[in-house]
């Protein structure tokens, strides 16, 4: 069984599973995010195709980043969607925002990035609790501790040191060849 969920999740799996590595993966703490997503009937003329954008904590920006979808994902969608995500290790009290109040943040630094634009003709808000490992020491701790594989149950994902699409890719491949 290749068991491909985030940290939460696989700890709960293997925790029914009866495999001790579940108790491992509880001591990591996790971190909480939202992802806002935005609809416009176009992108702004200064949105220069790409990816997204982040934004490096300290400077005084609330959003993590925006992934700009319609550039990622060309013909995917009539609308143009920008995705902005919010969360992280600091303690917040995020869940009690409102749709306003993530618009007015978010249209602060759409502004400063691009200057003003239309408002979005639509909004969807997402809860992530627990959706990433907090990657600090108490993770590396973890992963010198913890095997890939044990009762026939191997993992794989961003929480064991493979951040991104192309690490999880090479690792998943890896993990193929060595069922082959």
């Amino acid at each position: 069984t290749v068991l491909a969920l985030d940290i939460s999740s696989a700890a709960e799996f293997l925790k029914a599973a009866g495999d001790s590595r579940a108790e491992l993966l509880k001591t990591v703490p996790t971190v909480d995010l939202f992802s806002v997503n935005l609809f416009f009937e176009k992108p702004l003329a200064q949105q220069q195709p790409g990816f997204g954008v982040l934004f490096p904590r300290g400077e005084g920006v609330e959003p993590l980043g925006v992934l700009l979808n319609s550039f990622i994902f060309p013909r995917k969608e009539k609308s143009f969607s920008e995705t902005w995500i919010f969360g992280g290790p600091s303690p917040s009290d995020l869940p009690n925002w409102s749709a306003q109040d993530f618009l007015s943040r978010i249209h602060k630094v759409r502004e400063w990035v691009w200057g003003k634009g239309p408002q979005p003709q639509d909004i969807f808000i997402n809860p992530w609790p627990k959706a990433l490992p907090l990657y600090g020491i108490e993770l590396e701790k973890v992963l010198q501790q913890l095997p890939l594989e044990q009762n026939d149950i191997y993992l794989v994902g961003n929480y064991l040191g493979d951040i991104g699409l192309n690490r999880l890719f090479h690792r998943a491949k890896k993990m193929s060849m060595e069922f082959s």
